[in-house]
């Protein structure tokens, strides 16, 4: 959801583990980012949420 909203982009956000097997979803042009973005936005959010319970 996050990747389908920013600017009108949309792709796929693949974790690394999937980036290892390969596939389309992995293809650049079909994917824009870099291969841990999927380990670093989850972190940032669950760091955010967390702030949400203080």
């Amino acid at each position: 959801m996050v990747i389908g909203l920013a600017n009108g982009r949309h792709g796929y956000l693949p974790t690394p583990e999937q980036h290892q097997l390969g596939g389309y979803e992995t293809w650049l042009g079909t994917n824009v980012v870099q291969e841990d973005t999927s380990v670093i936005l989850t972190k940032n959010l669950m760091e955010m949420m967390g702030e949400l319970k203080k």
